[in-house]
């Protein structure tokens, strides 16, 4: 039996890649967030302490502007949780990349075998990162 042709193999292929592209955008959704929260804080800090206007906004309405929008940045990576999200992930690939390989040993030791028990380790992966991702979003 071909491996590489096995409805279940190519099944298990597919959500591992589906779940190692939505850990990418989580890991960089994350990095950016970051990025946004840090740059707004040090905004926050040289605003307060230097009087400049830009835009016609005085450094003190800019330092109220920036401290309204750094709770909201913090709070939408809270609510959304990419890190967490990107690490349940990438730990989702990683069982289904196993499960691959347990998949391949198993095809080379024997020409055919049941699928089976392979099938209920595929649903039961796919059913514990739901009961995660619904966690995740509960926080």
């Amino acid at each position: 039996m071909n491996i590489m042709e096995d409805t279940l193999y190519n099944k298990i292929n597919t959500k591992a890649n589906w779940f190692d592209k939505h850990a990418a955008r989580h890991k960089k959704m994350n990095h950016t967030l970051w990025f946004i929260s840090s740059f707004t804080s040090v905004a926050i800090a040289i605003c307060a302490n230097f009087s400049f206007e830009i835009l016609n906004l005085s450094s003190a309405q800019l330092t109220a502007l920036l401290a309204i929008c750094l709770p909201v940045i913090t709070g939408y990576t809270l609510l959304r949780g990419p890190e967490n999200l990107c690490v349940m992930e990438i730990e989702m690939r990683n069982r289904l990349l196993d499960l691959q390989s347990k998949m391949e040993l198993k095809s080379e030791k024997e020409n055919t075998f049941d699928r089976t028990e392979f099938e209920e380790e595929f649903f039961a992966i796919l059913k514990d990162a739901n009961n995660k991702w619904q966690e995740i979003k509960r926080r």
